[in-house]
């Protein structure tokens, strides 16, 4: 006997029930439904749906879209969670004989009814759908687990045990949130709490104007599902520092948040490094583990480039691969695909990689700031304004912010706004960004403005820098090369800045060298 939700499920004698009342369903439905509560939630492909339900019979896979209709039609649409290309999973929690399986899953979370005090009768409904997407969105995040929003929606009213429902859906995390109009802006402040102990473990709130509802909720679901693919990791990095015996998951956690602590120079890369490897000697069959450790050399070796870099790039080449094969649907695979086709100039297979990361995962800040990279390297400043204003509209407190300022920045000098330009970089506080590379880009803007004087003084003050940082900076397309050259040195030559342009011999040379290759 099998608990799935609310419903109960009698393999035996087929037979399932909601509340003690039969829930009718063919058994070919039955069957699949079976399937899928055998993997207590993991993804089922559609081959072994086929297998198991027809076995030895050549079935195609309209049959069992039929089925699994059937079976959204009676647990609900949320009750299945559909992986395209690949096959399904449960979205109901599964217990045994009427108990829920513990706690046990990582990046586990419920979103409890958001509740909006305030709202007429006839306005109850708009909660509900901001529940709805945000659900929606955060099951988009790589790797979270997050009930259904037909469940989560049944769980209010007065009196409910949070920790003992959380224990019975088997999740570690509450998410709660409630909604405040005010004319046309609406204040949503929203909590994660520990399931168990209640223990707040992060707040925030932020104002949106509400004319266009829809576009609202997409809004919120998207500034949330952004906040809590970073906060969630934290909170199970903590948690897996606690553990005498981490697993590679605990691992590979740990090495993504100490990302986010690093202040983005060479030697913090140690720590992660280390971890991502751990993690990747206990399981190196893990997608997760797989893409994480190779996200993390590639970024390590853009802050310092690795000793042999060809081997590092294979190494990664063939995790990301792999990883794929495991899970084709992986958003964090494509992104770091993307970020190595970007390293490779490949560009047009990265900006691909990066817009199908984009399509598994609307919210992912990385893949719209690598997008945009990819863009600016590609000789189209102008299209990379969108992704790179996206990423700070659905994460405005990232902490790779700094780098998506620089960007903006350096789009808009290319694009002859050298005032909006400067606006952007002095956005920028440490350790958010190299500070020579912003200042090289700086005098360029000054000069161009007709500060000439002033553009020429900063440039010499930081020349030593941004000649020690040129060593490593990645390779840039030809055409990014040829706009740089336009907007930057020519005009630092012109005014004698620059007498003979040897701080950026290496990284011409390097360039030259990565374009034949890339051909």
């Amino acid at each position: 006997m099998l608990q799935l939700g609310p419903y109960r499920l009698d393999a035996i004698a087929r037979r399932l029930q909601r509340d003690g009342r039969p829930v009718p369903l063919g058994p070919r439905a039955f069957d699949v439904l079976c399937a899928l509560a055998d993997r207590r939630g993991e993804l089922v492909s559609k081959d072994e749906l086929l297998d198991t339900v027809w076995p030895g019979l050549d079935i195609g896979e309209a049959n069992l879209h039929v089925q699994v209709s059937k079976l959204r039609k009676a647990l609900g649409n949320d009750a299945l969670t559909t992986v395209s290309g690949r096959g399904y999973r449960l979205a109901l929690p599964v217990g045994h004989n009427g108990s829920a399986v513990p706690a046990s899953r990582p990046l586990s979370l419920v979103v409890l009814p958001f509740v909006e005090p305030a709202a007429s009768p006839g306005q109850a409904y708009f909660a509900d759908a901001v529940t709805d997407d945000v659900t929606n969105a955060l099951s988009r995040i790589q790797g979270a687990f997050v009930i259904a929003s037909s469940t989560a929606l049944a769980l209010r009213g007065p009196g409910l045990d949070l920790a003992e429902v959380a224990r019975e859906l088997g999740v570690r995390n509450l998410l709660q949130g409630r909604i405040e109009r005010n004319g046309q802006r609406l204040e949503l402040s929203a909590r994660l709490a520990d399931a168990q102990t209640l223990e707040v473990l992060w707040t925030d709130s932020f104002v949106v104007d509400a004319a266009d509802l829809r576009t609202l909720r997409q809004e919120v679901a998207a500034r949330l599902a952004a906040a809590l693919d970073l906060e969630l990791t934290h909170v199970e990095a903590e948690r897996g520092r606690r553990r005498p015996d981490p697993t590679a998951v605990d691992l590979m956690l740990q090495a993504r948040d100490a990302v986010w602590r690093t202040s983005w120079n060479a030697s913090d890369w140690r720590e992660p490094l280390a971890l991502a490897e751990r993690a990747y000697a206990l399981d190196p069959d893990d997608a997760d583990v797989l893409v994480g450790s190779a996200i993390i050399q590639l970024f390590a070796h853009v802050l310092a480039p690795a000793a042999e870099p060809t081997a590092m790039r294979e190494r990664a080449e063939a995790r990301i691969a792999r990883a794929l094969a495991i899970d084709p649907a992986h958003a964090r695979g494509y992104y770091a695909q993307a970020f190595l086709r970007r390293l490779q100039l490949r560009l047009d297979d990265a900006v691909r990689a990066s817009r199908r990361a984009l399509d598994l995962q609307p919210s992912f800040v990385l893949a719209l700031t690598n997008l945009g990279e990819t863009l600016l390297l590609a000789d189209r400043p102008g299209d990379a304004l969108a992704p790179l204003m996206r990423a700070l509209e659905v994460s405005p407190r990232d902490p790779t912010r700094g780098f998506t300022w620089y960007r903006l920045g350096r789009a808009h000098l290319l694009l002859g706004n050298a005032r909006e330009a400067l606006a952007w970089w002095a956005c920028i506080e440490p350790p958010n960004y190299n500070p020579a590379m912003v200042a090289l880009w700086q005098a360029a803007a000054w000069i161009a403005m007709g500060e000439v004087q002033r553009g020429a003084e900063w440039y010499r003050q930081w020349r030593p820098a941004i000649a020690e940082g040129f060593c490593w900076t990645p390779p840039g397309s030809r055409a990014y090369v040829q706009q740089w050259q336009r907007c930057v040195l020519e005009p630092l030559r012109a005014c004698g800045a620059e007498p003979d342009g040897t701080p950026f011999e290496s990284w011409l040379a390097r360039s030259a060298a990565a374009w034949t290759a890339a051909v």
